[in-house]
């Protein structure tokens, strides 16, 4: 892979995201040789890599190995989201789906989920039901506080969705109840 280009990379990628691996074993050579990846400066290349690395989780069986591969996905995906407001938009639908999967990978990270006063709202829509994915008993007093600034925001569409993301996120924690 090293010897290709963007574009053979992601090609190599994607066949390699529909192959069955036979082990554990093998699943975990995989891994090791896509993580390199993470770092690369292609958005296109670093999410093919998240798709085949998602894929051999399954079959890893040691939950130790398991465990230190998702923890190497979080800040190449956050780091996704200091680009153009397109990518940002593409980043944030895929990590909503990593969310699906992998529920924990973001604990630690939620802050960067918070709108900024630029964003287009496209992109502040999909942080606010990133935010609802993410909210757990631990930082659920924290994203309600951020959902409440926005159900003062000047556009409408953002407010109806920050009041639903409360509503859910209450009806999700019922200890966030006050």
């Amino acid at each position: 892979m090293n010897e290709s280009n963007e574009w053979g990379q992601i090609y190599i990628l994607e066949s390699i995201s529909t192959y069955d691996p036979r082990d554990s074993e093998e699943a975990e050579q995989i891994c090791e040789r896509v993580l390199p990846r993470l770092s690369h400066n292609n958005p296109a290349v670093l999410l093919s890599s998240v798709k085949v690395l998602l894929k051999n989780i399954d079959y890893i069986k040691e939950d130790g190995a398991r465990t230190g591969i998702i923890k190497k996905l979080a800040a190449p995906l956050i780091s996704l989201l200091a680009c153009e407001p397109e990518l940002q938009y593409v980043a944030l639908r895929n990590i909503s789906f990593i969310l699906q999967k992998q529920p924990a990978i973001f604990e630690n990270n939620v802050k960067v989920f918070y709108c900024k006063f630029n964003d287009p709202v496209y992109v502040k829509l999909e942080k606010v039901d990133i935010l609802i994915k993410v909210a757990d008993k631990g930082n659920c007093d924290q994203i309600l506080l951020e959902l409440k600034e926005y159900s003062s925001d000047v556009d409408m569409e953002l407010v109806g969705a920050a009041v639903k993301a409360i509503g859910s996120i209450i009806l999700k924690i019922e200890s966030s109840v006050k």
